[in-house]
């Protein structure tokens, strides 16, 4: 007693939870192979559905005095689809010539079924009916202008607003911008689609190869130094497309981030969609370029086969995504971006 100092004790952490169990699926799956025209075109058409059910996750609807941290429980259901089509050419124009196209596509989708979530004042701010990695967050309507102060179209933000900073829609209409006005924006961090190619050619000792590869609908909420002019903690970095996009009384009409303050920081680097970016790409993984020498000259050396090559890795990427890596995290602890290889080589068969 009469110690103001906290005393060393012990207390109870996470509640076990005996009755845990696997997840169980249901999946269904309708697949066709096609060979035509002499082998030469091939089709494979898989179509998939898959119902998850007790998924490991946490309740939501659970007060916190009841139990300051609860056990996971099998309550989690996830409905998967898709489908993946792949397509294959390969033909011999004649003794000295081949060439091959190998084309692929895949769609997948999920949606939550149930998730045990918190009643919310709102239907759109429900993540049940939505992709598991939905981004949620505010509707971006414009940046703060000498002309909005003092008027009423412009809802309570909770801060006192000073030009160019983030003006958000009011979903709810009851003139207070809060959590209330966040929604479904973009798309799933996964990609619902991805898609490649394949294709390349032999033509006596030459040979040629390439392979492509790409992903559309998906999105990358920037987070982190790719937000927050120097980070959270004020002592990070500061991005060049920050300080050259950075709204300015000069720049109003062009500018692609807000005022630079340290001030309204909370305001404006909440997530939304003004931070959403469409993460599709399409890239050019692999080149080859090859030829085989052959001949009386090489045999006298005791060599069967000699090859040299030029080949390239990740060598093009076509996307909008331009401040990062699309495949790549946008936090931070974001990964290192792929690299550009080339190789110069040749491989002796003896």
């Amino acid at each position: 007693t009469d110690n103001p100092n906290n005393q060393t004790a012990a207390s109870e952490g996470q509640i076990g939870n005996p009755f845990v169990t696997w997840e169980t699926a249901r999946k269904q799956n309708l697949g066709v192979d096609l060979k035509l025209l002499n082998g030469m075109l091939g089709v494979n058409f898989d179509y998939f559905l898959e119902n998850r059910e007790d998924i490991l996750t946490y309740r939501g609807t659970v007060p916190g005095y009841v139990a300051y941290n609860l056990p996971a429980v099998n309550i989690g259901e996830v409905k998967n689809k898709g489908f993946e089509v792949e397509t294959r050419w390969n033909q011999k124009v004649n003794g000295n010539l081949r060439y091959w196209i190998n084309l692929n596509v895949s769609h997948a989708k999920n949606k939550i079924i149930f998730m045990d979530e918190v009643p919310q004042n709102e239907e759109y701010l429900y993540r049940t009916g939505h992709a598991v990695s939905q981004p949620f967050g505010y509707i971006f309507d414009k940046f703060f202008s000498d002309s909005d102060i003092g008027s009423e179209s412009v809802p309570d933000h909770q801060y006192d607003l000073q030009p160019g900073d983030m003006v958000y829609q009011d979903l709810n209409d009851d003139g207070v911008i809060n959590q209330d006005d966040q929604r479904a924006i973009g798309h799933p961090q996964y990609p619902e689609y991805t898609f490649g190619a394949n294709l390349g050619f032999q033509w006596k000792d030459l040979d040629f190869s390439m392979s492509w590869a790409g992903a559309t609908n998906t999105s990358r909420m920037l987070d982190e130094t790719y937000r927050v002019a120097f980070g959270a903690t004020q002592d990070r970095s500061l991005l060049q497309y920050m300080a050259d996009g950075r709204w300015t009384p000069e720049t109003a009409g062009e500018a692609t981030y807000p005022r630079m303050t340290l001030i309204g920081q909370n305001n404006n680097t909440k997530p939304s969609d003004f931070w959403l970016r469409d993460a599709s790409y399409l890239r050019l993984k692999n080149l080859e370029i090859g030829y085989n020498f052959s001949g009386s000259f090489l045999k006298r050396f005791g060599i069967s086969q000699f090859r040299t090559f030029v080949n390239g890795y990740n060598l093009l990427t076509f996307d909008s995504l331009v401040i990062t890596d699309p495949e790549s995290r946008t936090g931070d602890r974001s990964a290192y971006p792929l690299t550009k290889v080339y190789n110069i080589g040749f491989k002796v068969n003896f």
